[in-house]
């Protein structure tokens, strides 16, 4: 619980950069970044989905988040009406982590168990500017950022940016993050291999027109199947996988209602 706790919130502190590309898709994902600790309430959407390929592998493994959340409340402690699903070989389990703002519960199995003072406060650190234990540094995954528009997403007229992805670093990171699994850190020949494993890898951030706050950042790597023993070792269960990864706020910034109240219930 503690780290789902912090996951919940601090997972909106996402650092993002780049090397190369055009100055327009620099300049829109140095001020998206810069821009994150502003993000004070919306609804938030996270997904970490890693679908194995072959066969007798089982189901996806990860987890989903989903719900509203206020940082800026004048309380304690932030308000938030959060779901929590953790997927494992294709079975899932929910919690839902309630937040009034002075106190909280989680509520499992449809019992609601009240939040210790500790994990109370690890919530109202997680929400502080630059707080939280779910950070995703994206600074050195990213290379040749391409502007275009987005269209509407997450409530916003949005540009799009696209980016070529070093799929070493952005592996370690994301796996790191998966619920359930016990992949050791690539580096070296293993990391090496990995690279020439990856049949595909898309990045793409969408973020505010006018005021460059994220909506939408979305991560998809295809690994292959045929990769050499020393690897298979080093990732376990995960070889031969579809690896997706989802962070989105909707409607930042803007006056949510949190039903801390109906949750309750």
């Amino acid at each position: 619980m503690r780290t789902r706790a912090c996951v919940l919130l601090g997972v909106v502190a996402l650092a993002s950069g780049c090397g190369g590309g055009g100055s327009n898709a620099k300049d829109a994902l140095s001020k998206t970044a810069a821009n994150l600790g502003k993000i004070r309430s919306g609804t938030l959407h996270v997904q970490l989905l890693v679908t194995p390929t072959g066969k007798s592998l089982g189901g996806a493994t990860g987890f989903l988040i989903d719900g509203p959340f206020e940082l800026s409340s004048g309380k304690r402690y932030p308000e938030a009406a959060i779901s929590y699903t953790q997927l494992a070989a294709g079975k899932r389990a929910t919690v839902r982590v309630i937040s009034t703002g002075t106190g909280g519960v989680v509520i499992a199995g449809g019992k609601a168990h009240p939040l210790a003072p500790a994990q109370l406060e690890e919530l109202r650190a997680a929400a502080a500017p630059g707080g939280g234990v779910g950070r995703v540094v994206l600074d050195r995954w990213l290379r040749n950022p391409n502007l275009s528009d987005g269209g509407e997403v997450g409530g916003a007229s949005t540009d799009r940016v696209r980016a070529d992805l070093d799929v070493v670093q952005a592996a370690n990171g994301l796996l790191a993050l998966a619920p359930g699994t016990h992949a050791r850190r690539l580096e070296g020949a293993n990391a090496n291999r990995l690279a020439k494993a990856v049949r595909s890898a898309r990045f793409e951030l969408y973020t505010g027109k006018k005021d460059r706050l994220l909506r939408r950042a979305t991560i998809d790597v295809d690994f292959a199947l045929d990769v050499p023993p020393a690897l298979r070792k080093a990732l376990g269960s995960l070889v031969g996988a579809r690896i997706h990864f989802v962070l989105a706020v909707d409607r930042p910034n803007e006056v949510h209602r949190i039903p801390v109240k109906t949750a309750l219930k």
